[in-house]
């Protein structure tokens, strides 16, 4: 991409998008950048597949325009486009098509920066579980052995550490329905 171009983008993004200022990552990346740039599976969905867009904490809701968000029960989620590459998909917002590559990178929602983790509801009412996605949707998976005790022992520190285990407590964010897709990893509550 043109050096211009993606700083003009940086400028009507980064800086149009979110109210505030966000704090910088604790996290490193759990994903090679490598393997996400090849497979480009996530960040686009078909219709059916709409409900998986990211949701927002109710704090991370407030940082990003109501222009890019979309209300979904008690919270927001990342509001879709449709693909330009394919009519039949759809996109995150913060998706630019021509490398793949995520508008808010340095500023994305939690659920983006643990994914191919989740966060989602156990089958006893009121438990919450730390998952990760099987390889069907996240290739990462295997290759990068996410499965593993350090892995996920890397994302469970982050959580707590980051506030987001405080905020699932205060019902402050959404936790995702138990999936036949998902790796159970941890429990949280």
């Amino acid at each position: 991409m043109n050096p211009k171009l993606e700083a003009r983008e940086t400028e009507k993004y980064g800086k149009g998008v979110f109210m505030k200022n966000n704090k910088k990552p604790i996290m490193g990346d759990m994903v090679n950048s490598k393997i996400c740039l090849e497979c480009k599976r996530c960040c686009i969905f078909d219709d059916k597949d709409s409900y998986l867009a990211p949701h927002l904490s109710i704090k991370e809701s407030k940082l990003i325009r109501r222009y890019f968000l979309e209300k979904e029960e008690d919270f927001y989620k990342i509001k879709l486009e449709k693909y330009k590459k394919n009519k039949k998909l759809l996109r995150c917002s913060f998706l630019r098509e021509a490398n793949h590559r995520c508008l808010i990178y340095e500023k994305r929602p939690m659920e983006c920066r643990i994914w191919p983790f989740v966060i989602g509801k156990g089958k006893n009412k009121g438990s919450v579980y730390l998952y990760v996605v099987n390889s069907d949707w996240c290739p990462a998976v295997i290759k990068n052995k996410l499965k593993s005790g350090d892995a996920a022992e890397s994302v469970f520190k982050f959580i707590k550490v980051s506030g987001f285990l405080d905020e699932i407590k205060r019902g402050e964010r959404y936790i995702w329905p138990p999936e036949d897709y998902y790796i159970k990893i941890k429990k949280l509550i």
